[in-house]
C-alpha cells in the first residue's frame, strides 16, 4: 500500500513538472530551472548517462554499495528515477533509483545520511523555490 501511494506521488511529480513546462511555454518563457529539473528527469528516466559522466558511474555504483554495506542499510532500487527516493531511518533502509549519474549518486548519499542520522528536532524545511510551493 504505501510503495503505492509513493508511485503515485512521483507520477503527481511528473505531471506537474509537465504541466509547468506547458505553462511556461504557453507565457513564452522558459525558466532556466524547469528545464534543469525536466533534463535531469528526462536523463534518469531513460537511464542515460552523459559522457563526460560515464567514467565515473561505476565508481559511484560501488561507493553506495559499500557505504550501505558499512551502515548496514538495506536498498532498493524501486523509485522512480529523477523523481524521488524515500529513507526509513527505523528500518534502516532506503529507496533509491537505480544510479545512472551524479544526480542520482547524490541522491543516494543523501538518503544514505538519513538513514545514518536520523533528523532531529532541528531539522527544517527549505523552499525549493518560489514558484513550485515544494521543500525539501
Amino acid at each position: 500500500m504505501q510503495a503505492s501511494l509513493r508511485r503515485s506521488e512521483e507520477r503527481l511529480s511528473i505531471t506537474q513538472l509537465n504541466l509547468l513546462l506547458s505553462l511556461a511555454r504557453a507565457r513564452g518563457e522558459m525558466p532556466l530551472e524547469l528545464l534543469e529539473r525536466w533534463h535531469t528527469l528526462h536523463l534518469e528516466t531513460t537511464g542515460s548517462t552523459s559522457a563526460d559522466e560515464r567514467a565515473h558511474l561505476p565508481l559511484w555504483q560501488r561507493e553506495i554499495a559499500r557505504l550501505a554495506r558499512e551502515l548496514q542499510i538495506h536498498r532498493s532500487f524501486a523509485a522512480l528515477p529523477g523523481v524521488n527516493a524515500y529513507a526509513w531511518p527505523a528500518l534502516k533502509q532506503i529507496e533509491i533509483a537505480p544510479i545512472t549519474s551524479s544526480h542520482g549518486h547524490a541522491t543516494a548519499l543523501h538518503e544514505c545520511g538519513h538513514a545514518a542520522r536520523p533528523c532531529d528536532a532541528s531539522h527544517r524545511r527549505v523552499p525549493m523555490g518560489a514558484s513550485s510551493g515544494k521543500t525539501c
